[in-house]
């Protein structure tokens, strides 16, 4: 194995790129071939080792952009960065062709840690995972509407129920999800990619 690993980052946020650009430049063993913005940006002749691939935001706002980037790049190992993941979407993840997660409150450590166990083509995950949070069918429907930026009278017409069931149900999904406003749920929403 080379003493160096070549790393590709794909980042949509310009501070979280800024941020992990920084921290791989100064890691030794770790060589940052290229910062992008979106999946589409990568060079075909790009010979990156690693991508460290942002998940779940609109440049990669479903797990098909991450698909692209395994059969793009086959010989590339990727990490995704993502702000919120259940066992779900770890599985989605997986399936996809990511070999490494880290989630929301992983550290500088956990970043190198992920990155070497790829190169060294080895799967690598965060400490435990949470506990998936079982959705209703119709639940994960008005979840996916609130996503489309759909209002709950919207919500209410094209799922042909009250406009008083729609907001139980986004009640069900805050207690569910732990969540105390409804821009927290839309967020959740939209990063999820239901």
């Amino acid at each position: 194995m080379n003493d160096v690993t070549t790393i590709a980052l794909v980042v949509g946020q310009p501070l979280l790129r800024d941020g992990v650009r920084s921290l791989l430049e100064r890691e030794p063993g770790l060589h940052l071939v290229g910062t992008f913005d979106s999946p589409a940006a990568l060079s075909a002749s790009l010979a990156a080792r690693v991508v460290v691939v942002e998940v779940g935001v609109p440049h990669v706002k479903s797990l098909e952009a991450v698909r692209e980037l395994a059969a793009r790049f086959p010989g590339s190992g990727l990490v995704g960065l993502s702000r919120c993941v259940n066992r779900r979407q770890v599985e989605a993840m997986r399936t996809a062709g990511v070999r490494a997660w880290l989630v929301e409150g992983s550290n500088a450590t956990d970043l190198t840690r992920a990155i070497h166990a790829v190169a060294r083509d080895e799967a690598w995950r965060p400490t435990p995972l949470p506990e998936p949070v079982e959705l209703s069918p119709r639940e994960e429907e008005v979840l996916r509407l609130l996503a489309e930026g759909l209002t709950s009278k919207e919500m209410a017409n094209k799922l042909e129920v009250a406009l008083s069931t729609v907001e139980t149900y986004r009640k069900q999904l805050m207690n569910k999800l732990a969540l105390h406003s409804i821009a927290a749920l839309t967020r959740s929403a939209v990063r999820t990619g239901l």
